[in-house]
């Protein structure tokens, strides 16, 4: 007598699940517009990725496109570009019909280049005979400014400071060396975070040791997301106090509180 044995091969592959789309970790929780960001996770491959909104609940009509850019992608590993319309919040990942969330990234956005955008602008050398110029904002929530940006003609160290409307004195000032110059962009140099409080005016000038710098016209009120534009002003002998019809390269980015 004889036992046969009967048995069938099969193609594990041909029943393997796919594992449910995941994030794992992203590997920066605060960013700004046009910085790259590394996420990974599982069944990431071909994704659409969103900022901060989750697309399927924008309503019909809305103007605003939070999805970012695709650098690369694999099943594991995604690299994208934060969106300018990025906002802060989860990072949504779409595919395949299926939906993942990630942690709360924070976005943190440069105020005058996104009001004026500078970036493209041609801005006018002019004389600006030592005295300090700038403009007045105020914040719809409470936020920092954690960056300070300069747009000048000269490699040196510039003086910024930051002014309390209500009570008319300097609040803080800082030193910032600039290296780049020139009319492509704005030289962002990181601060110690300075805490501003909702619905307050503030003022934030720029002084130089020399006689010229770039100007910028712009007098009419307008608003950048959280931040308001309220007008150009110049320093004189204790306090930025009188209007004016331009102001200094000068610029800082803006971290809302969550």
């Amino acid at each position: 007598m004889s036992l046969v044995v009967l048995s069938s091969c099969s193609n594990d592959d041909d029943n393997a699940v796919e594992p449910p789309l995941s994030i794992f970790s992203v590997d920066k929780t605060i960013v700004k517009p046009g910085d790259e960001l590394v996420i990974t996770g599982q069944s990431l491959a071909d994704p659409v990725v969103s900022f901060g909104i989750d697309i399927e609940d924008l309503a019909p009509g809305v103007d605003l496109d939070p999805r970012a850019e695709i650098i690369s992608f694999t099943d594991h590993q995604l690299i994208v570009r934060v969106p300018e319309n990025a906002v802060s919040g989860p990072i949504y990942i779409y595919s395949e019909n299926q939906k993942a969330k990630s942690v709360i990234v924070r976005v943190q956005y440069p105020f005058l280049t996104g009001l004026l955008n500078i970036g493209e602008a041609e801005p006018t050398p002019g004389a600006v005979l030592n005295r300090d110029f700038g403009y007045e904002f105020r914040s719809a929530v409470n936020g920092k400014i954690t960056e300070i940006g300069l747009f000048v003609q000269f490699p040196e160290t510039y003086q910024v400071s930051l002014w309390d409307v209500d009570n008319r004195l300097e609040l803080v000032s800082f030193s910032i060396s600039s290296t780049v110059t020139g009319n492509e962009h704005l030289n962002y140099v990181a601060i110690e975070p300075y805490s501003i409080v909702a619905n307050k005016s503030y003022r934030i000038t720029l002084s130089r040791p020399v006689s010229t710098n770039f100007l910028f016209s712009y007098n009419e009120p307008a608003a950048y997301r959280d931040l308001n534009y309220l007008g150009a002003y110049v320093k004189d002998a204790f306090f930025p106090e009188t209007k004016a019809d331009r102001f200094t390269g000068i610029d800082f980015v803006f971290l809302p509180d969550l």
